[in-house]
Parts: C-alpha cells; sequence; structure tokens
C-alpha cells in the first residue's frame, strides 16, 4: 500500500518493550545528566497536516510519537538501494539517522554511539557522517559522500530529510565508514528542536530494530467496537470483552510474527515507563508462555509478584501468533496498571513484538501504541479477525512455565523513545 505519508503522528506508534536510545549523537555523546535528558513536549500532533514528503513512500513508521518523529522507506534490494525519509514534527534543527551492527551494545547513558555511520540533514544539505569504536566525540564527515537525491523540507512544523543510499556503499578504505544496510537493520536517530549541526541532542534520540522487508503504515484505523489494530495494515490487534462486572477482562494479541507479542498499560501516552506489559509466545512443541512484567525505567522488564495474568490460549499457525489472557480491570498490585472501565474512559496502550524471536528479551522489531476504550460495545459492523489471523480456540491452561531468562540484551531510548536489550 503506497502512502505519500498519510501518516498522522495520533496514531502514536510507540513500544511496550523497547530498546534502547544513544546519548548524545554529536558534540558530546556521552552525558550522564540525567537533568539533561527532555521531558515529554506532548508535541501537536494534527492529523491534518502530514508529514511534506516529496516522495511516495510504501512503508512508514512512528518511531516517536512524543518527539514527534517517523521514518519513511522503500525497500529495493533488487537494485540494491533503500530510499528513506527521516522527518520530526516541531523542530527547526537538524535530523539524524544512522546505522549500528545489530549486535552492538547499546546502553542509555553511555558512550554507545561509535561504530556507526549518519546521515544528517541541516538547513538545506543532506551529509554522511561516521563514528568509529565508541568515540566520544563528534561525527566525522565522510570523505565519500554515499549519498544520493537528497531533498531537505522544512514545511508545516515539520523538518524532512530525504535521500537514496545503496544498500552496500563499499566505503570501507581501511576502516569501515558506512555500515551495510540489511533487511533486519538497527537504526539509530536524533534531532535538536531548534540547533543546527552539531548540536547536541540532548536525548531527542533513540535505536530500534527495523525490517524494511516487512510492511508498515502510519495510518491508523479508528477502534472498530472492541477491535483495535495498529495501522491498516493491521499487523497487531487486540479484541477483549469485558466481564459482566466489569472485574477482569479477556485479551486476545493477535500479530503476523511467529515471535513475542505484548501488549501494556502505561501511565504516559506513548512513553516505556512507568507502565506493565504482558508477553506471550509460541514456543517449540506449541508450548505458550505469558509474562506479567512491569517497567519503571528504560531498563528491560522486570516480573511482577504475583503474575497477575491467566493465560486462555495461545497458538503459532501461518506466520500469525495469537494469544488470549484475563486479567484484573483494577490494578492489583503497585506494579500493575489499571484499565480505566469509566463508560467512555480511554486507556493508554504500548505494544511491540518480534517478528521471529521468541525471546521475551530480545529487542523487538516493531512496536507502538494507541489510545483504547475498553467500555465500547461490539458494532454490528465489526469483522471478525482478518483471514489468516485466527484466534485460538480456548484450551485448558498449561502447567506452570519456568521463568524466561532474564535479558542479556538492555533496552533503552532518549526521552519519549524505547530501548530493550
Amino acid at each position: 500500500m503506497a502512502q505519500s505519508s498519510a501518516a498522522s503522528l495520533t496514531a502514536l506508534a510507540f513500544c511496550a518493550l523497547c530498546v534502547l536510545s544513544s546519548s548524545s549523537a554529536t558534540r558530546r555523546l556521552l552525558d550522564d545528566d540525567d537533568d539533561d535528558w527532555p521531558q515529554p513536549m506532548n508535541i501537536p500532533q494534527p492529523s491534518d497536516k502530514p508529514s511534506p514528503l516529496a516522495r511516495t513512500y510504501d512503508n512508514c513508521m512512528i518511531v516517536s510519537p512524543v518527539l514527534g518523529w517517523q521514518i519513511s522507506w522503500n525497500w529495493r534490494p533488487q537494485d540494491g538501494y533503500i530510499d528513506m525519509a527521516m522527518a520530526k514534527y516541531g523542530s527547526v534543527g537538524y535530523v539524524s539517522i544512522g546505522f549500528q551492527d545489530v549486535n552492538h551494545n547499546t546502553i542509555i547513558g553511555r558512550n554507545d554511539m561509535g561504530m556507526a555511520d549518519y546521515i544528517v540533514a541541516n538547513n538545506n544539505w543532506i551529509r554522511d557522517y561516521y563514528l568509529q569504536e565508541d568515540e566520544n566525540e563528534e561525527p566525522r564527515l565522510d570523505a565519500v559522500q554515499n549519498v544520493e537525491d537528497a531533498v531537505v523540507t522544512r514545511a508545516d512544523g515539520w523538518t524532512v530529510g530525504e535521500f537514496r543510499r545503496r544498500l552496500d556503499t563499499g566505503d570501507n578504505a581501511g576502516i569501515t565508514r558506512d555500515r551495510t544496510i540489511t533487511q533486519l537493520s538497527k537504526v539509530l536517530w536524533a534531532s535538536t528542536n531548534s540547533g543546527a549541526w552539531p548540536k547536541d541532542h540532548k536525548g531527542n534520540a533513540g535505536s530500534l530494530l527495523i525490517d524494511f522487508s516487512v510492511a508498515s503504515s502510519c495510518e491508523v484505523l479508528p477502534q472498530n467496537g472492541t477491535r483495535w489494530c495498529n495501522s491498516a495494515d493491521e499487523t497487531f490487534c487486540l479484541e477483549w470483552q469485558l466481564s459482566a462486572d466489569s472485574a477482569s477482562i479477556d485479551i486476545t494479541m493477535t500479530a503476523r510474527v511467529t515471535g513475542y507479542v505484548s501488549v501494556g498499560i502505561t501511565d504516559d501516552p506513548g512513553r516505556m515507563f512507568p507502565a506493565d506489559s504482558i508477553t506471550c509466545s509460541v514456543r517449540a512443541g506449541g508450548q505458550v508462555v505469558l509474562e506479567d512484567q512491569f517497567m519503571n525505567s528504560y531498563n528491560a522488564p522486570s516480573a511482577s509478584e504475583p503474575q497477575n495474568v491467566e493465560l486462555l490460549s495461545g497458538s503459532e499457525d501461518a506466520g500469525v501468533t495469537t494469544c488470549t489472557f484475563r486479567r484484573p480491570t483494577a490494578a492489583s498490585e503497585g506494579a500493575d496498571r489499571a484499565i480505566n472501565v469509566a463508560p467512555g474512559g480511554l486507556t493508554e496502550v504500548i505494544w511491540a513484538v518480534h517478528s521471529t524471536d521468541d525471546n521475551h528479551g530480545a529487542l523487538h522489531t516493531s512496536r507502538g501504541s494507541g489510545q483504547i476504550d475498553f467500555t465500547a460495545a461490539p458494532t454490528t459492523l465489526q469483522p471478525p479477525m482478518s483471514p489468516g489471523l485466527p484466534i485460538a480456540p480456548p484450551m485448558p491452561p498449561p502447567a506452570p512455565l519456568p521463568p524466561v531468562e532474564a535479558a542479556a540484551q538492555s533496552w533503552c531510548e532518549g526521552s519519549g523513545a524505547f530501548c530493550l536489550r
């Protein structure tokens, strides 16, 4: 589904299980003064002002609704290229994205921006930079500029940088300056609201894994009765049923992935914490693993005690993972977040999935957020789950499962961004 920035930031795409941000991507990359990290800005996100893209893109992802950040792309492996657009709402500063080895350690508040290349859009130019090792300094201008068809646009409150780059530029010259962009790539992003390059982004930054071959859309469908999907692509959907006394709720997560699926309730729109999350995966032999977790920092989620969720069913079929669970609507203990059951009340939801990995500590490959009215009644026009997205039939609760290994990977993100490791 081609789209020319039908991306409405009201979509609030964000993550429940998220990975991480970098420290400063510019003049000073290491800054442990937490006071420098920006607070949520609640940037206006008018649906009538989509990002002013000069080109048409097949895919769009909102990487931070709080900071007003989105990335669009056309994946062209047959030609050896990728077309990309980086867009920031509420900015007259620079925008930048970079590529880093997928397995590179990235920990918020540490010197973690090295071993990466960066493409920066500032004023009327786009340039190619790089950092070697874990350098605590300003990225270096690459002597070989490997960005093509560059366009910078400032309009309707947006700063947008668009470019084309070869997946493998061959720019090594003794040291690796450019990373090869692969189907699953680690993408770093950073920006300022007003300062020109190379001003320190002060935490307006983050990183995430993107599977460029998977369709992604910033266009969000409205809630349809007791069904909500992340976008018109319906790559992640929720369906639910409140108990008669509204004391508990059965929720079904369905995603076009074979890895884990996760949903959480957050105190702040689109923010990773404070929040709870419920993560589910279907392991070898059909074993279903369900975890009740919480986040109170940009570290990996912690297990909630007690586990206030009940597994009702789970399945993985034809590339689709489905998991149904029951939880109280009230906050049963300090780490839980309550679901708003006041008629017409909205609940802030965050979600995350991994395309292939069942490890609940793996960095998500997609995530998002939204506002849901869990008290809404089913509509007569509400369709069943799309073909290929079946709800698993109920099955007896499984025997108690051993806890999932603590994540070896850390996750983070700058203010309003996310991390997981």
